[in-house]
């Protein structure tokens, strides 16, 4: 018996001890696996705030909340276009959607536009511009596709005003990767009444859903 009650004593003592040892240091990578994840163990409160991206969802749909994007100016609508940052949106296998906001400073001219791109040949798109495939090579969305030929949406406005614009859109890709959107672009350009969700400043706002 007192080598029994000995025993249970030092198991114990090392539950004990293991329990106040073993820390993330202690884990070997790739020890914890799926099948030792109890199911509902992982809840919401668990997951930190935006881990989760689009890049680690297979098929899913997302909301865009109210993106903005400040105005980049240029001489010329062209050439702000071609210097604005690309605002990377949504991506589903080969297929990218990205924004851009840009404005003609001699004009007076800003617009806000949605894009797509592709680095597989022979996709399709279906937007401002329609690149839905047929008898030649640019009859389609390719890698080399122009940014100007690969419009999904658009807004534009001159002087001192502001615009809302709602449309859809759809692309595939070859192989069954494809997106549907129902998207919304504001514009703000110049002083107004009141900035609202457009925020200070000359700018776009970007927002809707993706899905894929």
């Amino acid at each position: 018996m007192a080598v029994a009650l000995l025993a249970l004593a030092i198991a114990l003592g090392g539950t004990a001890y293991a329990a106040n040892k073993i820390g993330t240091n202690q884990i070997k990578a790739n020890a914890v696996t799926t099948a030792k994840i109890k199911a509902n163990a992982i809840t919401t409160g668990k997951i930190r705030n935006n881990a989760v991206n689009s890049r680690k969802i297979a098929d899913y749909g997302t909301m865009l909340n109210g993106i903005r994007i400040q105005a980049t100016d240029g001489p010329d609508l062209d050439a702000a276009q071609s210097a604005a940052p690309a605002k990377v949106l949504f991506r589903k296998g080969p297929l990218t959607i990205y924004a851009k906001c840009y404005r003609d400073t001699v004009l007076d001219e800003l617009e806000g536009a949605l894009f797509v791109r592709t680095t597989r040949d022979s996709s399709i798109m279906e937007g401002t511009d329609d690149l839905s495939g047929g008898a030649v090579a640019t009859d389609y969305l390719n890698v080399n596709t122009l940014e100007i030929d690969s419009q999904l949406d658009t807004v534009v406005i001159t002087g001192a005003n502001t615009s809302y614009v709602e449309d859809e859109s759809m692309m595939a890709a070859p192989g069954g990767p494809a997106i549907s959107m129902v998207t919304g672009i504001g514009a703000k350009n110049g002083p107004v009444f009141a900035d609202g969700p457009y925020g200070p400043g000359n700018a776009c706002i970007f927002q809707g859903g993706a899905f894929g």
